[in-house]
């Protein structure tokens, strides 16, 4: 008798297991400008590149397929971690990397027409998901100059 108002509640439409992948993220830190040189970055901040190209590079798609040149320099890193793992991960592991050389991210920011941020790219499904960022790890990007991008995608699978 006592299950019996469970059998009143509303049916749910799909029941998502607790271990299930509800989205998948990729994370990076990006330095872009028109006159920015990658080298310059990398030897300024001792740290290699994921990806990296100059204004006036030619732009050569994954497919082989030539795009425009690039319109502006840029430096990338990626966080380097699983895309299934949480997006706060993604992030702080960028910031872990990040906050040693806060100093050499100032002075480079300073610079003219510089831009940085860390760019998480979220793909989820079609369904309620989603992610908190602690309060440390928002005090430590804090101290960073940079801006964070949230391109939110819903692959509806």
């Amino acid at each position: 008798m006592a299950a019996k108002w469970l059998n009143m509640l509303p049916k749910p439409v799909r029941v998502v297991p607790d271990m299930e992948v509800r989205a998948i993220y990729s994370a990076s830190f990006r330095i872009m400008g028109r006159s920015l040189d990658p080298d310059e970055i990398s030897k300024t901040l001792k740290l290699k590149p994921t990806q990296a190209h100059r204004r006036g590079d030619k732009n050569i798609g994954k497919s082989g397929r030539r795009y425009s040149d690039f319109r502006e320099g840029l430096w990338l890193l990626e966080s380097g971690i699983d895309e299934k793992m949480p997006a706060p991960k993604h992030i702080k592991k960028l910031v872990s990397i990040l906050l040693p050389k806060r100093q050499k991210l100032h002075t480079i920011a300073g610079q003219r027409g510089v831009r940085m941020d860390i760019s998480l790219g979220i793909f989820g499904r079609n369904y309620n998901w989603g992610f908190f960022l602690e309060k440390q790890l928002l005090a430590n990007i804090a101290k960073l100059p940079i801006d964070i991008d949230f391109d939110i995608y819903d692959t509806g699978k």
